[in-house]
């Protein structure tokens, strides 16, 4: 599918669209809801989305490739692996602190049980992603497997900021995510210590990607 939202009031609904998603899921929200939302008719919401399948695809596509553009041009801005890495760790906690939504939206996409709509966001809203990712584990450890590194990379940032609400509350929490120095420091400290002296057999067989 070809994605395009170049139209000034498609885009207003879809970002209108991301925040009630992310805030009830796909079944907590109606046409009406994203129709009120965006300051629109009902008609005129269904002139550019049809139905809210198709809204919800649209909307978790265009959250998600600008999440993978960020990285993506985090990664441009370094000059080495271990630099691009701080880099996407940088950029990533701050998105993950500043935009809730984005986090929010995520949860609700691991828990939809439909297969086929989740088969067609791996390739429309996060394939990006994840090959950018694999193409930097790739140069960061090449003794690793690329996919699996990718994915934990990818985990170690996520989960400090999903686990917050609740971990809090434990005693001797480590609020990470309350400072952005700080937590930076730590993962890159975490995952480059963990790659000094790994032994060449810790790598599995991972499928090429060109």
């Amino acid at each position: 599918m070809k994605y395009d939202s170049n139209s000034e009031g498609k885009e207003k609904i879809l970002v209108a669209s991301i925040l009630l998603f992310a805030e009830t899921g796909f079944d907590g929200v109606s046409m009406r809801d994203v129709a009120e939302k965006s300051g629109l008719t009902p008609a005129a919401l269904y002139y550019h989305f049809p139905s809210k399948e198709q809204l919800y695809f649209e909307a978790v596509v265009f959250a998600f490739r600008k999440v993978a553009k960020i990285v993506a041009d985090a990664i441009s801005a370094a000059s080495t692996p271990t630099a691009q890495l701080e880099s996407v760790v940088d950029v990533a906690s701050r998105m993950l602190a500043e935009n809730r939504n984005i986090l929010r939206l995520m949860q609700w996409i691991k828990l939809d049980r439909n297969e086929e709509r989740l088969r067609r966001f791996g390739a429309a809203a996060f394939q990006d992603l994840y090959l950018t990712m694999y193409r930097l584990a790739s140069e960061l450890a090449p003794q690793f497997n690329p996919s699996a590194l990718a994915v934990s990379i990818i985990g170690i940032v996520i989960f400090p900021f999903e686990a917050h609400a609740v971990f809090q509350f434990l005693p001797g929490y480590d609020d990470l995510e309350g400072s952005r120095a700080h937590f930076l420091k730590h993962v890159v400290t975490l995952l480059s210590d963990g790659f000094v002296g790994a032994p060449q057999a810790a790598k599995a067989p991972a499928t090429s990607i060109a």
